[in-house]
């Protein structure tokens, strides 16, 4: 019979047996679903998947108050206990201003000959070209989105409720893009590993607007907000605002240069699942995400998953469904955001659980980043890195 797979409270574990044996196991043709709640058990590996980002400290004061009456004579004491929290940051430290206080930021040239988000063959027009990272809406009102099937690489990322994508675009860039949301602290981390790329968001709240003006300004990212530059963006008249701000991609690009692309992750086309460790058939999987249930579909003859959302396939304008060749669950402490606490914050500098979904095998390990300019590291069980098959690149930036 296939794996079974069952629940383990915090991280995803995988019943650890070769592939071989797992594809025996089915060989009467059933489907495994794995699905990232109960993705689980055991592996023999030597590391351990933990995070290291710091989640808010609490402090705690206590003041005593003492008063004497005469006469009848009577005392009263009253202790008053206060709990303060500290909310958590991304990386590093405030400035003088409340701000992230970016490293120096290194600037890097263009790769030679390749996408750098892709892996894939490129020309210097494409290499030499910065990510155009846009902010796409995932509320209800706002789908189907346009162009985000046509995304290199895509982080969904959950907001109030629900999710936003940072849709990134660099091999092939679409007309248009949309409907363009604002933006959240979570994005700040996640956009620093590109060498400086071009933003297009509608804007935000005064304490994220700061933020990222602040990193325009350290050279981390070029801000390219609709406040900022509302001739590159228009309103859609089939929808209703906000769902319907789209951005033209060709104005952004005259607007700013940013830095040349550069990767975000390892590639290997060959590379496979070390042996004993945990992996398995993944035919279908759900990931869970706010307000949103997603389910991905292997296809064995495009070589891609098929991104399916709340029941139906996942499609944009024109009918082209989301679907990519590698789908990367990144297992990640959230915590109220320090600029807006109604905000959830996912903290993309540390490290965790992941699981790896490629070529029809989903592989566990653990992501590491030990800062904001680097890359991710996909390490397995046994402290290897786990490469992406060159091509297209879906990231769930999961709670943990």
């Amino acid at each position: 019979m296939c794996p079974m797979f069952v629940r383990h409270r915090r991280a995803l574990a995988l019943v650890a047996v070769p592939l071989a044996s797992l594809a025996a196991a089915c060989s009467d043709g059933s489907s495994v679903a794995v699905d990232d709640s109960t993705i689980s058990s055991t592996s023999t590996t030597n590391s351990t998947s933990t995070s290291t980002t710091a989640l808010p400290t609490t402090t705690t004061s206590t003041t005593t108050t003492s008063s004497t009456t005469t006469s009848t004579t009577s005392t009263t004491t009253t202790t008053t206990t206060t709990t303060t929290t500290e909310p958590p940051l991304a990386f590093g430290e405030l400035d003088d201003a409340g701000l992230l206080e970016w490293p120096p930021f290194p600037l890097t040239g263009p790769l030679d000959g390749v996408a750098a988000l892709t892996g894939l063959p490129a020309d210097d027009d494409v290499t030499a070209r910065a990510v155009l990272a846009v902010k796409v809406d995932n509320a209800g009102p706002a789908r189907p989105q346009w162009a985000l099937a046509d995304a290199d690489v895509i982080f969904e990322i959950n907001v109030e409720g629900v999710t936003r994508f940072i849709a990134m675009y660099h091999s092939n860039v679409p007309a248009e893009v949309g409907p363009v949301r604002s933006g959240r602290a979570s994005d700040l981390a996640v956009l620093a590993a590109a060498n400086r790329p071009l933003l297009a968001w509608s804007g935000g709240n005064p304490g994220v607007t700061a933020e990222v003006r602040h990193a325009a300004g350290s050279g981390v990212l070029e801000n390219l907000s609709a406040l900022d530059h509302g001739g590159c963006y228009r309103r859609e008249g089939s929808r209703r605002s906000p769902n319907n701000l789209i951005a033209s991609t060709g104005c952004l690009y005259q607007r700013a240069a940013g830095g040349p692309a550069r990767l975000l992750w390892t590639f290997d086309p060959e590379w496979q699942p070390p042996p004993g460790l945990a992996y398995g058939p993944d035919s279908m999987f759900d990931v869970a995400m706010d307000g949103v249930r997603v389910t991905w579909r292997w296809d064995p003859g495009l070589g891609r998953y098929l991104r399916s959302q709340s029941g139906s396939p996942h499609v944009t304008v024109g009918g082209g469904q989301v679907s990519a060749a590698n789908v990367v669950r990144l297992h990640v402490p959230h915590a109220p955001s320090r600029i807006d606490a109604r905000s959830p914050e996912a903290f993309t500098v540390g490290s965790g659980p992941m699981t790896l979904h490629r070529d029809g095998i989903a592989t566990l390990g653990t992501w590491q980043r030990n800062g904001p300019y680097e890359p991710f590291s996909f390490l397995a069980g046994d402290g290897s890195e786990m490469s992406l098959r060159p091509g297209t690149t879906f990231v769930h930036v999961a709670r943990q």
